[in-house]
């Protein structure tokens, strides 16, 4: 029995091959669990970021919802402004015409 406790023992440097081979497995599975815990970190924080633009985005509309609309209202009355010109220069337009005619009627055909 002593001689198969023996047999079973491993050499020293059978031993030493037996604990690089662990080291070597165990510094990998560090830098696994470093490479796996760093992306963990680099999404959460991509999250935040996100979370942190989102709620400005929202902020910054509420913030300006009034000046655009302003804006927007300041480009109705330029356009109705635009078309009354063009409805005054339609009717001074007509004037003109009227005006001629008055005088070639007082011209030609007055009473």
């Amino acid at each position: 029995m002593a001689d198969d406790d023996e047999d079973m023992r491993f050499s020293d440097e059978k031993l030493n091959t037996f604990y690089q081979e662990f080291m070597g497995l165990s510094e990998r599975f560090d830098a696994a669990e470093a490479r796996e815990l760093e992306r963990d970190v680099r999404e959460q924080a991509r999250d935040d970021v996100i979370r942190v633009n989102t709620e400005t985005m929202q902020e910054l509309n509420a913030n300006t919802a009034t000046l655009v609309q302003a804006w927007a209202d300041a480009e109705s009355v330029v356009r109705v402004g635009s078309k009354l010109g063009k409805l005054v220069k339609w009717l001074s337009g007509l004037a003109f015409i009227g005006v001629i005619f008055a005088a070639l009627v007082d011209k030609f055909g007055g009473s």
